[in-house]
């Protein structure tokens, strides 16, 4: 039974990496959105999320499917912050915890998430955490969104300045 599960699981995902490129020089409908599959993007075109980081097959270089402004503001205003994951194409810049100088009991984390490819300020969402050092033991401490909503807003000027400064260069 396992013997044949395992089979099973093998000719799955072997089908799975077939391409059909049978559509190709015909009037299918469908040829575009299978295109911008193939290209790596999900949402399609240049504006999309990337999948494996390729927007254009043609391309070697790795695409970056999230707002640059955004992505490169991000990470000079978490720069303080040691950093733990970034992801360009997904729009990920995670911190590892950070003891401000002075406070030995008391640390922080920063999530960011850029969300869409658009400069506007519902396409970035950041999450604060907070931890106190009791008893030997770091716990959680509730933090209200007055954090998150500073850092958002100092992300936000910053994207917007350096596209501001990028127009005022071309």
């Amino acid at each position: 039974m396992n013997r044949l599960f395992v089979l099973g699981l093998v000719v799955s995902l072997l089908s799975a990496c077939s391409s059909d490129d049978s559509y190709k020089g015909t009037s299918d409908p469908n040829r575009k959105d299978r295109e911008m599959y193939r290209n790596g993007s999900i949402l399609g075109g240049r504006g999309g999320i990337h999948v494996f980081g390729f927007g254009n097959k043609n391309s070697d270089k790795p695409a970056i499917g999230v707002n640059a402004y955004l992505w490169r503001a991000g990470l000079e205003v978490l720069s303080v912050f040691p950093m733990q994951t970034t992801d360009p194409h997904g729009g990920i810049i995670e911190t590892a915890w950070y003891d401000p100088e002075g406070k030995d009991q008391t640390r922080y984390r920063v999530s960011a998430y850029i969300l869409q490819p658009k400069l506007t300020s519902d396409a970035l969402k950041v999450t604060v955490f907070k931890q106190v050092k009791s008893g030997g033991q770091w716990k959680d401490v509730p933090l209200g969104l007055k954090m998150a909503n500073d850092f958002e807003e100092s992300i936000l000027e910053r994207a917007r300045a350096l596209r501001q400064s990028k127009r005022a260069d071309s």
